[in-house]
C-alpha cells in the first residue's frame, strides 16, 4: 500500500472528498483490505457522506 499508517489513508479520503466536491471527478477507492482493518475501511467510507444517490451512512450505522 502507498500509505504507511490508517491516518494516513485516512487524511487522503478527507483531502480527496474536498477536491471531488471543487472538481466533480468519478473514481473508485480500492484498498487491499489486507493491509486495514475493517473499522479504518468504514472510516474511509464515511469520508464520502455524499457520493452516493443513498447517502452511505445509511448503511454504515
Amino acid at each position: 500500500t502507498m500509505f504507511v499508517s490508517e491516518d494516513e489513508m485516512l487524511r487522503y479520503e478527507e483531502a480527496f472528498e474536498l477536491m471531488g466536491r471543487r472538481y466533480p471527478v468519478v473514481a473508485v477507492c480500492q484498498y487491499d483490505v489486507r493491509e486495514f482493518d475493517g473499522v479504518a475501511m468504514l472510516r474511509a467510507l464515511k469520508a464520502h457522506p455524499d457520493m452516493f444517490e443513498v447517502r452511505i451512512a445509511t448503511f454504515l450505522n
